[in-house]
């Protein structure tokens, strides 16, 4: 029996699927312009993870992609607005 009908003694109740909750918050948030980047290493990181079948070539990556974010903007004098 699901958690939903146990909680409502029986009765179904019309919610939207998790799906659709999920879209409607990423719309609120709004894009968040780092993604295509993320998207990437996490593809990067799988494939190095699969080619290598250890997870450190990935700890690497992630970390020197971290290191980037912090050290391009300092190099270019990016300053917060």
């Amino acid at each position: 029996m699901s958690a939903a009908r146990s909680m409502s003694r029986g009765r179904r109740t019309a919610r939207p699927p998790a799906s659709a909750e999920r879209d409607r918050l990423g719309l609120a948030l709004g894009v968040n312009p780092v993604f295509p980047v993320a998207f990437v290493v996490g593809v990067l990181t799988a494939l190095l993870f699969r080619w290598s079948g250890s997870i450190w070539p990935g700890v690497a990556l992630h970390g020197m992609n971290n290191a980037s974010a912090l050290i391009v903007p300092l190099v270019l004098g990016v300053t917060q607005a």
